[in-house]
């Protein structure tokens, strides 16, 4: 992992948090992403957005 352009050999304890922190992340953004396209669909005309 690059930190501050300098990439440390041995992972931390904190970097091993921060990555599965940011893996938390990108699955709460996906999930949201998900349910809120499963919640518009029948509501949205997506021929607008196509």
């Amino acid at each position: 992992m690059m930190i501050n352009g300098t990439e440390t050999v041995e992972t931390s304890e904190h970097d091993l948090w921060v990555q599965k922190f940011w893996i938390w992340v990108f699955i709460i953004w996906f999930c949201t992403n998900v349910l809120f396209i499963l919640i518009l669909w029948p509501f949205r005309d997506w021929s607008d957005f196509l």
